[in-house]
Parts: C-alpha cells; structure tokens; sequence
C-alpha cells in the first residue's frame, strides 16, 4: 500500500534554531536565532535581528 501526501499537508512546520559567528573589529560573538522555514522560507537578517 502506498500513500502521498502532498507536502504542505505532511509538514506543518520546520523549526530551526540558526547559529551566527559574527566577527568585527570590536571581536567576535556568536548570535542565536529561532526560525520556522515552512513559514517564512527566507531568514531575512537585519542589524535589528542581532542586536
């Protein structure tokens, strides 16, 4: 037996946690971001979304 699903049906979200190593003159630090792929598929990230 064999089912297909269609996908929007079989994800109803893909949760992610994105980890970013930012390195200036001032040094280095390391920003954490949760974010949900099915959702927005796109990370958009923005001075604002790191500070």
């Amino acid at each position: 037996m064999q089912v297909s699903l269609p996908v929007d049906s079989a994800v109803t979200g893909l949760d992610s946690t994105v980890l970013l190593t930012l390195t200036t003159a001032s040094g280095t630090r390391t920003v954490t971001l949760a974010h949900d792929f099915v959702d927005k598929p796109i990370l958009v990230v923005t001075s604002s979304t790191i500070h």
